[in-house]
């Protein structure tokens, strides 16, 4: 979770500024991929047909609809400054009454909503928070780390001041990560690459590594290893920061602004190795060198290449692998506009069974669990579901989704930005959807656990 409202705005304002470059026509060869160790082969013939709003479209017949999970959601989301808690078929309930609350994220067995609170000192530029807990009843509200605590943890005297820049629950446990970036005048906020932890159920805060040693990180499933992310390289340690491993180096990659590149990690489903997409270094001075997915196993054997593939530029839509990481999904240049147009590619992640599936004003939208369905949109609107088997449908009901989630294999929460409110909607592939919340405040921040 990233906290930090001018941090939040800077980076939309990147996106809105990125979505306006052309895309760039051409394509080159790739090398030959590494066959993939852990991916499972698909097979299908498809056939193109036209939709008619000239959009392209390769489907096959429709495949079988699957059947909805059902364990009740959970939602845990910010309104207006507040926490709310809704489970699946009840009424949402308020667990706060405080104003100031920023972004929230739920602990894996649902009773604990971790959240950040805006610290308001009237000074220009000065962006201080907090980080609290409360039991999902409504119980239990406590301070886990004061301004003053996230204060002392700046490296640099000069910073403005030291916010969450990451926070995850380590998996299993009622246990805290977070990492800090320092805020500075202008847009550029460093991050400090440090790891912390804070245990919510007795507040004590320890510091796993310390600056310049960490960087973006993700958790083993079973939380006993942590991969770590730094602008040219990727490591992994085991949960006490010990036994540090190197998994890859890459070059610094070029993003035309002030910050930093930190590729995203998907661990394989067995957990024994990681995946990663690296773009080119310079995605603007060479369209068409390949961007990069790498197998890198976690006991530190050497990575393997899997494949390369010629995409748009990662700052206006990157790759995106399944969370298995057994397939991706990847924009390709099509088309100049206007109207642009990008060719919307699904394979196997070593680049078997490489198909086109449709092409247009497209952004990709997140990969359900299990694979076998996807969303997509024009830029947000007229939202689709796909099946790398079929061809797509449009989501019941929706016109516009604005940070989609898939909670299982058939529904998705996502907010619907309507002229003067913002929604919060369960939705689902097949049927009705149901209202969460709404406000004419603040975009609503949200977490879930199915």
């Amino acid at each position: 979770m990233q906290s930090g409202i001018r941090l939040i705005l800077f980076t939309a304002a990147l996106l809105t500024a990125a979505l306006a470059c052309r895309l760039l026509p051409g394509s080159a060869s790739t090398p030959e991929p590494e066959s993939d160790p852990v991916a499972t082969s698909v097979a299908a013939t498809l056939q193109s047909q036209t939709d008619p709003e000239n959009e392209e479209i390769i489907s096959a017949e429709p495949s079988a609809t699957l059947e909805p999970e059902s364990l009740p959601l959970q939602v845990v989301y910010v309104l207006d400054g507040d926490l709310w808690f809704w489970v699946e078929g009840s009424e949402p309930t308020a667990l706060t009454a405080l104003g100031d609350v920023l972004e929230v994220d739920l602990s894996d067995d649902g009773e604990v909503a971790a959240f950040t609170r805006w610290v308001e000192t009237g000074a220009f530029d000065d962006h201080r928070v907090s980080l609290a807990a409360v039991n999902s009843d409504g119980t239990g509200l406590r301070t886990l780390v004061t301004a003053a605590e996230f204060e002392s943890l700046t490296s640099d005297p000069e910073a403005l001041s030291t916010i969450i820049d990451q926070l995850a629950w380590v998996p299993g446990t009622h246990t805290l990560a977070f990492s800090t970036t320092e805020t500075r005048e202008g847009p550029y906020w460093p991050k400090q690459h440090d790891l912390h932890l804070v245990d919510v159920d007795s507040p004590s805060l320890t510091t796993l590594l310390a600056p310049g040693e960490a960087g973006q990180f993700s958790y083993h499933p079973s939380g006993s290893r942590i991969a770590l992310v730094q602008p040219t390289s990727i490591h992994v340690v085991d949960a006490d920061g010990a036994n540090r491993q190197e998994l890859h180096t890459f070059p610094m990659i070029l993003t035309y602004s002030e910050y930093q590149y930190y590729p995203a990690l998907t661990w394989t489903e067995d957990g024994s190795a990681l995946r990663t997409v690296i773009p080119p270094r310079d995605s603007l001075g060479e369209p068409e060198a390949g961007t990069e997915i790498w197998h890198l196993p976690a006991d530190g054997s050497p990575g393997t290449l899997l494949n390369s593939v010629v995409t748009i530029p990662f700052f206006v839509d990157p790759p995106a692998l399944s969370l298995d990481g057994s397939r991706l999904a990847y924009l390709a240049p099509r088309t100049e506009g206007p109207p642009e147009a990008a060719a919307l590619h699904l394979s196997d992640a070593s680049g078997d069974q490489d198909r086109l599936y449709a092409t247009g004003e497209l952004t990709f939208d997140g990969w359900a669990p299990g694979a076998e369905q996807f969303l997509f949109s024009k830029r947000g609107d007229d939202p689709r579901i796909g099946r790398p088997e079929s061809a797509p449908t449009a989501v019941p009901g929706v016109n516009r989704m604005v940070d989609p989630r898939w909670v299982d294999r058939e529904r998705f929460l996502y907010l619907d930005r309507l002229s003067e409110s913002w929604e919060l909607w369960l939705g689902t592939t097949s049927g009705p959807e149901t209202l969460i919340g709404s406000t004419t405040g603040n975009p609503i921040s949200y977490d879930f656990i199915p």
